[in-house]
C-alpha cells in the first residue's frame, strides 16, 4: 500500500538521484504545484484506505509501514543536499534548480509525515527512526540547552563524573553525517529531560542536596545507562566500605527501601532493550545481601569462633531505653572509663548483644544515632538513673 501511495515521489527522487553533481533537472514548472498538492492527496487516500481495515494491529502496520517509507526517502533527499542546504530545509523560491525542487519535495514529504505523526498517534510505533533532516533542525537549539544544563549542574556541585556520564549519553543523538539511528523515542527523551535537569541549577532551584536530588531524577526518567549504573554501584560500594557486616545490610536495605519509593514516569526508559535500572539495582543489592549473608553464616559457623558461636544468641537484658544506653555509653567512652577507640565496633557489639524490655533487637544505626545525639530530656533520665546508683553504692 505506501509504495503505491508514494509511486509519484519515488519518480522524482530516483530521477534526481541519477543526477551527478549538481547539474540542473528538466522538470516542468506545473510539476512544483503537482508536488505541494501530492502530500495531501496521499494523506487523503490513505485515511480512506484505513477506512476499510477494522484490525487495530492491521491498521498500526500501515501507519507505521507508509512512515518508514516517508522517512527512507527523506533520508535518500538529505544524502543528496549538503549540509547547510538541510540546516536550511525550509527556505523555497528562487530559480528552479535541483536544491530548490530538492526542498519542495523534501517540504512536502516532511509536512506528510508530520500529518500521520498528529492524525495516528495511537499507532506509529515511537521506535521508527527519526528522518536525519528533523535532527538538524533541532540540533543547535537542544545542543545549547545541553551545554546550559552542564553549567547549571556544575554550579550547584553535581559531580563531575556524573555531568560527563549525563552528557556523553546525548552526544550520539545528533549525527556528523548523512546517517542517523535516533528514534523518535529517544527524541522524546532527550526533550523531557532537557525540561527537568534545566530546573537543576537554575535560579529558582533549592535543595541541599543536589546530588540526591538528580539520581532520584535519573530514576524517575529510567536512566538504564551502563556507565550510570557502573558509577551508581560504585558509590555504593564506598559508602559501605569500612563498615561492619550488620550494618552493610542495613545500609542496603534502606537504599532497597528509597528505590521502591521513587515513582518511575510511565513509557520512559533510557535503553528500551534493556531492564529497567530499579531492575538493575534490585538485582544487584540482591547480589550482594546474599554476598554478605553468606559471609556471616561463615563467620558463625568457623570452627575457630566457638565461643563467640557460643554466645551468638545471648544477650544482655536492661530496663533501659535505647536512647539511655546511647547516652550512657557515650558517658562511659568520654569519661575514659571505656578505652576502645573504635567506636562503630563498640555500638555494634552493644547493639548485637543488649536488648530492652522495649526491643529485643537493637539496630546498630538507631544505637549509633543515639549515641551521638544531644537530647536534654534523656540527659535528665540518665543522671536520675546515676542518682540511684550512687544511693545504692551507699547502703
Amino acid at each position: 500500500m505506501a509504495n503505491n501511495h508514494l509511486s509519484f515521489f519515488e519518480k522524482l527522487i530516483n530521477q534526481i538521484i541519477s543526477k551527478k553533481g549538481r547539474s540542473k533537472i528538466s522538470i516542468p514548472f506545473t510539476t512544483l504545484e503537482k508536488i505541494r498538492e501530492e502530500g495531501p492527496r496521499i494523506l487523503h487516500s490513505f485515511a480512506t484506505s484505513l477506512c476499510y481495515i477494522s484490525d487495530p494491529n492491521e491498521i498500526a502496520q500501515q501507519v507505521n509501514t507508509l512512515m518508514q517509507h516517508i522517512i527512507f526517502s527523506l533520508d535518500r533527499l538529505a544524502k543528496r543536499m549538503r549540509i547547510a542546504d538541510i540546516v536550511e530545509i525550509n527556505r523555497t523560491g528562487g530559480r528552479l534548480t535541483e536544491t530548490n525542487i530538492v526542498h519542495v519535495i523534501y517540504n512536502s514529504l516532511s509536512g506528510l509525515l508530520l500529518n500521520i505523526e498528529r492524525s495516528y498517534a495511537s499507532y506509529f510505533d515511537i521506535h521508527i527512526k527519526v528522518p536525519i533532516a528533523h535532527l538538524y533542525a533541532i540540533k543547535e537549539r537542544y545542543s545549547k540547552s545541553v551545554y546550559s544544563i552542564s553549567k547549571g549542574f556544575t554550579k550547584c556541585g553535581i559531580n563531575a563524573i556524573l555531568v560527563d556520564i549525563i552528557l556523553e549519553s546525548f552526544v550520539d543523538i545528533f549525527p556528523n553525517g548523512a546517517s542517523s539511528t535516533t528514534t523518535y523515542h529517544r527524541l522524546f527523551y532527550l526533550k523531557r529531560s532537557i525540561e527537568r535537569f534545566s530546573l537543576i541549577g537554575s535560579s529558582s532551584f533549592e535543595n541541599i542536596d543536589p546530588n540526591s536530588h538528580l539520581h532520584d531524577l535519573l530514576l524517575e526518567f529510567n536512566f538504564n545507562h551502563p556507565e550510570y549504573y557502573k558509577y551508581l554501584t560504585a558509590e555504593a560500594k564506598k559508602e559501605m566500605e569500612g563498615l561492619p557486616l550488620r550494618e552493610q545490610m542495613e545500609w542496603l536495605i534502606k537504599w532497597q527501601k528509597h528505590i521502591n519509593q521513587v515513582p518511575v514516569q510511565p513509557g520512559l526508559i533510557y535503553q528500551p532493550l534493556d531492564i529497567s535500572l530499579k531492575q538493575h539495582l534490585h538485582n544487584w543489592i540482591t547480589a550482594e545481601m546474599n554476598y554478605l549473608k553468606e559471609l556471616s553464616q561463615l563467620a558463625v559457623n568457623n570452627p575457630s569462633s566457638e565461643e563467640a558461636h557460643r554466645w551468638k544468641n545471648f544477650k544482655i537484658s536492661t530496663q533501659l531505653s535505647v536512647p539511655q544506653l546511647g547516652n550512657i555509653l557515650k558517658l562511659l567512652v568520654n569519661g575514659g572509663f571505656i578505652l576502645n577507640e573504635n567506636k562503630t565496633e563498640l555500638l555494634e557489639f552493644c547493639s548485637c548483644y543488649f536488648s530492652t524490655v522495649q526491643q529485643k533487637n537493637i539496630a546498630a544505626g538507631s544505637l549509633r544515632k543515639n549515641f551521638y545525639a544531644e537530647d536534654a530530656a534523656v540527659s535528665e533520665s540518665v543522671r536520675s538513673i546515676l542518682q540511684q546508683l550512687i544511693s545504692h553504692s551507699k547502703e
